[in-house]
């Protein structure tokens, strides 16, 4: 493997939430349906941005409009609190084998913690009456 090939494998990529976290990130949850369409990966340059809605559950926001809800098999120390994460792939993917870090702000990282699969889902149409 030359080094031009190590290099282009290796991507760090960073998401911070830059505005302040809305209090109730956990309720957007109940804005969205499952769509029950499942994907291991995603294209690294289809994802818009992301939202850390709790210490479980990340949104990503693609191109074209879709919406994909990550579950973490496990509850991810600190993500909530912090709302930031990187990872780091091999290639042009994000997978449900790979890790994030939790971005602490500091000098310090936070916990590395597993990805699930990728889940749809769709914003559900409400009526004016809500």
């Amino acid at each position: 493997m030359t080094i031009k090939q190590m290099a282009a494998g290796l991507l760090v990529m960073s998401f911070c939430t830059s505005a302040p976290a809305l209090a109730d990130d956990a309720d957007v949850l109940k804005g969205y349906q499952k769509t029950g369409e499942t994907e291991k990966c995603l294209d690294l340059s289809d994802i818009r941005t992301t939202r850390v809605l709790d210490g479980s559950h990340i949104l990503f926001k693609m191109n074209g409009r879709r919406l994909y809800l990550n579950t973490l098999p496990h509850e991810c120390s600190s993500l909530n609190f912090y709302k930031a994460f990187s990872y780091k792939v091999y290639g042009s993917t994000l997978c449900s084998s790979d890790t994030i870090t939790v971005l602490t702000g500091g000098a310090v990282s936070g916990p590395t913690c597993g990805l699930g699969l990728f889940e749809e889902v769709e914003k559900v149409e409400t009526s004016g009456n809500e």
